[in-house]
């Protein structure tokens, strides 16, 4: 649900950020065409099943959301009749040219996500049939975004797009994929599906937050799990330096609530960056970087995934 929230401060025109919603989720905003600054904060509401960033004793700042995807057995095509299979309560695009779940465009085309200029303020809000490039960049491959960050005109093979893990105004991106199934019940392979509209769905590689093994951008939590997004810090990033998402902290760090971080944050900031800790590391708190804080659970007790059993988050 779209909230009035908007950035304030210069912008590079079509650069989509994440912004904070309602009960701890993350919507996102895109720069207005002047620069002079974010527009309507867009925001869904947060899933049934809770899959909203949990940290130590809900101490961190949300993510981007996210909602639960990992690949089912459900098929998206009939083999008997070689029609798409319908999902509980699926939406589809019937008032756009092609539908994105169901990649329908005639051959040599794919359907894409993109700002037709008819919304509010930039952001995805339209599908449309674009040329497949001759290319065909395939998942992992480097891409690049042509016109401007919200054409929906990439090097990406059908069903992938071209995210630009460095921000809006980096030439080259990678190729990953669209989610697939259907609204309704989302999947990717590999992990979890992130919406920033309903035009825009995404499946983020899964990553290792201690060991910070993406090849762009950084290992961010979302939902339950850790995915390769964006590194928009830029200069700053550091502990201790406010923020509105993991994605404004350097890489190893997340955005935590300025209260629980430090009492040196700006307590009128949405967040504040903290690192992330091994629990395990014989160092302890020495790998906490700002004065008194300690490496404590990022996850509540009982509640934190096998493979994420060792991280912890440096808190006051």
């Amino acid at each position: 649900m779209p909230t009035s929230t908007s950035g304030t401060g210069d912008c590079v025109p079509g650069q989509t950020q994440t912004c904070p919603c309602e009960q701890g989720a993350d919507g996102s905003q895109v720069c207005l065409p002047d620069g002079s600054g974010y527009g309507t904060c867009e925001c869904e509401s947060p899933d049934d099943d809770g899959t909203t960033t949990t940290g130590s004793d809900g101490s961190t700042a949300a993510d981007t959301t996210s909602t639960s995807g990992t690949d089912t057995d459900t098929d998206t095509d009939d083999s008997t009749t070689g029609e798409p299979a319908v999902c509980d309560a699926y939406m589809g695009f019937p008032e756009d040219e092609c539908d994105l779940w169901l990649q329908d465009c005639p051959a040599g085309e794919k359907c894409v996500g993109w700002d037709d200029g008819t919304g509010q303020s930039p952001l995805w809000n339209a599908a449309r049939c674009l040329p497949i490039d001759p290319t065909s960049g395939q998942l992992g491959d480097p891409c690049m975004s042509e016109d401007y960050p919200l054409s929906g005109i990439d090097s990406c093979d059908v069903g992938l797009f071209c995210f630009l893990f460095e921000g809006q105004d980096n030439e080259v991106g990678r190729c990953i994929e669209l989610c697939g199934n259907c609204p309704a019940d989302p999947t990717c392979p590999d992990s979890t599906c992130t919406s920033f509209t309903p035009y825009q769905s995404l499946c983020f590689p899964g990553c290792d937050p201690l060991l910070q093994d993406c090849d762009q951008g950084g290992c961010r939590p979302a939902g339950d799990e850790f995915q390769c997004q964006g590194d928009f810090s830029g200069a700053g990033g550091a502990p201790g330096v406010p923020c509105i998402s993991s994605s404004y902290c350097d890489p190893g760090g997340v955005c935590g609530f300025p209260e629980t971080v430090s009492p040196d944050c700006d307590p009128t900031a949405p967040g504040c960056c903290t690192d992330l800790c091994d629990l395990t590391d014989p160092a302890g708190d020495a790998q906490c970087t700002l004065v008194g804080q300690t490496c404590q659970p990022f996850y509540t007790e009982g509640t934190a995934p096998k493979e994420y059993e060792n991280v912890g988050i440096c808190l006051q």
